[in-house]
């Protein structure tokens, strides 16, 4: 079983979270839990250059996190995506819903 591991920093008015190892049915209930209230009080940044493993539910949680975003009018930006996660959202039929970058220095 593939470890799920989850790094918090605040960068300016980010914070941002380091995804490593799997995001799947196991785990994305902590791994949204642990977000959503960031979700809700700043602008979120996902980095999931370390994502090995990314499932349909772990999808599902970052979709529903996105929304939550939306909602409390705070940006939601995934940082420079695995192989593995731009093959999932790209095959999701929403990749306009995700907001994709490339490095820190491109955030709005």
């Amino acid at each position: 079983m593939e470890a799920f591991t989850m790094t918090k920093s605040n960068e300016g008015r980010f914070t941002v979270f380091e995804i490593q190892g799997s995001l799947d049915d196991r785990n994305y209930r902590e791994f949204q839990r642990r977000i959503r209230s960031s979700a809700f009080s700043s602008h979120v940044v996902l980095d999931m250059s370390g994502v090995e493993r990314f499932s349909s539910a772990g999808l599902g949680a970052v979709i529903t996190l996105i929304e939550y975003a939306q909602e409390a009018k705070r940006r939601f930006y995934i940082l420079n995506p695995s192989a593995i996660v731009k093959i999932v959202i790209d095959s999701s039929g929403l990749p306009d819903l995700f907001t994709i970058v490339k490095t820190m220095d491109e955030l709005e």
